[in-house]
């Protein structure tokens, strides 16, 4: 995440920085039909309806709202998005993650010798990979968004064989982190004019239209100068308990976060009998929203709103068709109404499940959007190391180092977070310029490649050589 941006590298290893990945070119004959896939990193859906709406994005079809992953992440909602095409699971939530198998943290530079040819990243006919290409992404966001739109150009031309282009423009999510709303509308603008010059460009050269798809990983929160839980807090806390932070669990009296950069959440790794009091330690720290960790097939729960504690149970079947909210204590996802109301619509079986499809059609413009559904995917499938806690802040409050506050104090503090459950970050966007295409208003995050490709999975695998 931001921290990438700090790192003591020497300038020439800048300069090569600044040079990402592009495929070497291929002659073949054009296609009839190409289409330009554009992932956004961080653009939130409320911002891009509001920014048509007032006449931004004319060659777009109306966007529609994409629910991310929890966590909100770019590792998570990328790995979870390529699923249907044939994607890995990915090692953790983001770069840096802990390996169950090794029982110690994997910082950022290990995933550089991890390299499936199934990995999301290598689903991309153009992304930045290294960490020192991801670089410039929070370092100089507005000049790496604009190198990467002269490199998805240069491979549309370069590469014609192609049905799909599948691209990926990280610097909209470090312009959130850093430079805040006011300069990201500014670089859309931008883009939206690039992309419009770009198809009429295209329609002179080739006598027919390049269809070009946006869609973002995860939505964003727009803040100046968010609040801090306190980690110092949670460490005097966890001491009293005989327990400390450290990057292994090779010792029982052992806790290990996992920080997404200084965003709206974290995860935790722990021995099972201290998870669920280690719990309601994070869950009472000011600033924390909502605490959920597994308890055997069950996900559990935790808020504290004032000093009153509220709990609730999750549960899924195998294939998450169906869902069930049982709240224990309160009602920590506000979901008493959508009961009520699947209750009286009989769609509610005698043990309180109800279908996803409803869950998701109920509570897709709520406070947490489709969080069933989305928290037990995060514990049992979405990743490889899944968390023995995770944690959502409040909006006003980011969770992380010390370090990474610092690089966004040299950027003017920052300006925005991601990775909780509640709606800003969760979520993201998708439109078309295709004008007899009609996405879904609202989608799950694992809906997206099937619809962007018109529900042809198998051509893009073929395309993929899968």
């Amino acid at each position: 995440m931001i921290r990438i941006a700090l790192l003591g590298i020497s300038i020439g290893w800048l300069f090569v920085a600044a040079c990402a990945h592009l495929p070497p070119t291929v002659d073949g004959p054009r296609p009839q039909h190409q289409t330009l896939i554009i992932a956004l990193d961080g653009i939130p859906y409320a911002l891009v309806k509001k920014m048509k709406d007032e006449g931004h994005f004319a060659g777009f079809q109306p966007p529609s709202k994409a629910i991310s992953t929890f966590p909100s992440t770019t590792t998570s909602a990328l790995g979870a998005m390529f699923r249907p095409v044939g994607a890995d699971q990915p090692l953790g939530y983001d770069r840096e993650y802990y390996s169950r198998e090794k029982k110690k943290v994997a910082n950022v530079f290990s995933t550089l010798f991890h390299d499936s040819p199934t990995e999301f990243k290598n689903f991309f006919d153009y992304y930045r990979k290294s960490p020192f290409q991801k670089f410039w992404i929070y370092a100089a966001p507005g000049m790496s968004g604009r190198r990467d739109l002269e490199y998805i150009r240069t491979l549309v031309r370069k590469r014609p064989a192609r049905r799909y282009y599948l691209t990926y423009i990280g610097g909209t999510d470090g312009a959130g982190h850093v430079l805040g709303e006011k300069r990201i509308r500014r670089w859309l603008i931008f883009m939206d004019r690039f992309l419009q010059k770009m198809r009429v460009d295209y329609v002179k050269q080739y006598g027919r239209e390049l269809e070009i798809v946006l869609f973002s990983d995860h939505g964003f929160y727009y803040i100046t100068k968010p609040n801090a839980v306190s980690k110092v807090g949670l460490t005097q806390k966890l001491r009293r308990l005989g327990l400390t932070f450290s990057n292994n669990l090779k010792h029982p009296g052992h806790v290990i976060a996992i920080e997404w950069g200084n965003i709206s959440g974290a995860n935790f790794y722990a021995e099972s009998a201290y998870v669920p009091e280690i719990s309601e330690i994070i869950a009472r720290l000011d600033g924390v929203d909502l605490v959920t960790y597994p308890l055997e097939e069950k996900i559990k729960i935790l808020a504290y709103r004032g000093d009153h504690g509220e709990s609730a149970e999750i549960s899924c079947d195998s294939g998450r068709l169906r869902c069930r909210y049982h709240p224990l204590s309160g009602d920590p996802l506000r979901y008493a109404g959508v009961l009520d109301k699947l209750r009286r619509a009989g769609r509610l079986d005698r043990n309180g499940f109800a279908s996803s499809k409803d869950w998701f059609e109920e509570t897709k413009d709520l406070e947490y959007p489709d969080a069933l559904y989305r928290l037990h995917d995060a514990f049992f499938t979405l990743v490889q190391n899944p968390a023995s806690i995770l944690m959502s802040t409040k909006r006003d409050y980011e969770y992380g180092d010390v370090l990474t506050r610092v690089g966004a104090w040299l950027h003017g503090g920052l300006k925005g977070t991601h990775g909780g459950l509640f709606q800003e970050s969760s979520d993201a966007v998708l439109m078309t310029t295709d004008a007899e295409r009609r996405f879904p208003s609202a989608l799950r995050y694992d809906q997206v490649m099937s619809e962007i490709l018109n529900g042809d999975l198998q051509a893009f695998k073929r395309m993929k050589g899968l």
